[in-house]
């Protein structure tokens, strides 16, 4: 579910980029990775367990919030991109006008009622 979620918001983040793009308006995507947040509990027996040997090795909030904070600043004629930590790179070739993101949009759309 993770990896189709971030999945979902390049292709999502493409499409924005490409629409807003005759405004002058740039769309970046950003990746914390794995922070050390309340998010991650599962509320299961073995969360003491996960927390012992998961835990130490995650980022620290003030981390995980880097490639926001990045994103946010950068420069306005960077678009398309996806910060992970303080640097960034394009969104690939496998996102970019391919018929999964055509039909990922469109639900978007027709759950929303923008399609209307």
């Amino acid at each position: 579910v993770y990896s189709r979620s971030k999945r979902a918001l390049l292709m999502v983040t493409d499409e924005l980029a490409e629409r807003l793009a005759p405004m002058g308006i740039s769309v970046l995507a950003a990746d914390p990775g794995v922070v050390d947040t309340a998010m991650i509990s599962m509320q299961r027996w073995y969360d003491p367990l996960a927390d012992l040997f998961f835990r130490p090795f995650i980022k620290r909030p003030e981390r995980g919030a880097a490639p926001i904070v990045a994103a946010v600043c950068a420069d306005a004629c960077i678009t398309e991109e996806l910060f992970r930590g303080h640097k960034h790179v394009p969104i690939g070739q496998a996102y970019r006008q391919s018929e999964a993101r055509r039909a990922l949009v469109g639900e978007i759309e027709r759950l929303t009622g923008l399609d209307e």
